[in-house]
């Protein structure tokens, strides 16, 4: 899937980005309206990790 590619092209699995997903649940998505970019974001990156 492209999608899944690009995340894994522009580095989104790297260990930054897994303490950003970590953040975001550990603060109970707090930021969830103010940064919903992401949030989504960090959506699509679990989701192409797990998927």
């Amino acid at each position: 899937m492209n999608l899944k590619n690009s995340l894994y092209r522009c580095g989104f699995k790297n260990l930054l980005f897994k303490k950003l997903i970590v953040h975001i649940v550990t603060s109970q998505y707090k930021q969830w309206r103010e940064h919903r970019y992401l949030s989504l974001l960090a959506v699509l990156c679990m989701e192409s990790v797990i998927g």
